[in-house]
């Protein structure tokens, strides 16, 4: 598969209430082509990122299509390419309901020729500036023995809720051989009923004797909160109508532990209390 590029926006209604996770960003470059993605050739030398296909000695297919940039061809080269993604979509996902994950495989091809050194940034523009500030990166100073494709991840949570872009940057290195990426992708994954309320809403105290106090920590709203025992039967039952705190009475229960759900126009929480 060449490229996926999902609407978020659409997305999230299954992303939330099947726990499925989401590509919303793929490429492979198997047909060669390195569109949509755009490079910037900083250094000057006229040499920059490409797609190619990487044949044997007798001029076979080794392998399928990669992303490449070189410190030597022919003559030694002092790379500072950069190429950037196109936009990926996030707007349709809530901060707090999901995390995002960028993966990508990367090599030094040649094992005698491997000390390449690249960062991977992202940023809310494909332009060097933008990405240079960026503080969400990964930088590996050396890919020796890095000499087949061999997985990298991210975590890109930070841009839910709006557009991302992805570089990657070939650099600080001279005189080596290429190096190479494939398999770009963009994995969204919802978080478990637990972590989205730890993320987003905070209970108090706990244990309680009378009230428990529920919060919003990230201004998400609640629209219902619910009590349940280790039987499953439901105790407190309550519609809040889109109010960021709340509180629940549970006087009249017995000690013992229950399950708090809250539930948002976001997703669903839930979590253990202990009733003194």
């Amino acid at each position: 598969m060449k490229k996926t590029l999902l609407i978020a926006g659409l997305m999230l209604a299954s992303l939330v209430n099947a726990n499925a996770q989401t590509v919303v960003f793929s490429d492979n470059f198997d047909d060669g082509d390195i569109t949509p993605w755009t490079v910037t050739d900083a250094d000057g030398d006229g040499r920059n990122w490409s797609v190619v296909q990487i044949q044997d000695n007798d001029g076979n297919p080794v392998g399928t299509p990669v992303l490449r940039s070189a410190s030597w061809q022919a003559v030694p080269l002092t790379p500072n390419n950069y190429v950037f993604s196109p936009a990926i979509d996030l707007s349709g996902f809530f901060p707090g309901t999901a995390t995002v994950e960028l993966s990508w495989q990367v090599m030094a091809i040649d094992a005698s020729w491997d000390l390449e050194q690249y960062t991977c940034y992202i940023g809310t523009a494909p332009d060097v500036a933008t990405m240079l500030a960026s503080s969400t990166t990964h930088h590996e100073a050396s890919l020796a023995g890095v000499n087949t494709l061999t997985t990298r991840t991210l975590d890109v949570s930070d841009f839910l809720g709006g557009q991302m872009y992805v570089c990657f940057r070939h650099w600080g290195v001279t005189d080596q051989f290429t190096m190479e990426i494939d398999n770009v992708s963009v994995t969204v994954s919802p978080l478990s009923t637990d972590k989205f309320f730890t993320t987003n809403f905070q209970v108090f105290p706990n244990p309680a004797d009378n009230v428990l106090n529920v919060n919003s920590k990230t201004n998400m709203t609640l629209n219902h909160v619910e009590l349940t025992d280790i039987n499953g039967r439901v105790v407190k039952n309550m519609n809040v109508a889109g109010v960021a705190n709340t509180q629940l009475n549970i006087g009249d229960l017995n000690a013992g532990m229950y399950f708090l759900k809250v539930t948002s126009s976001e997703g669903t929480g839930t979590a253990k209390i202990i009733k003194k």
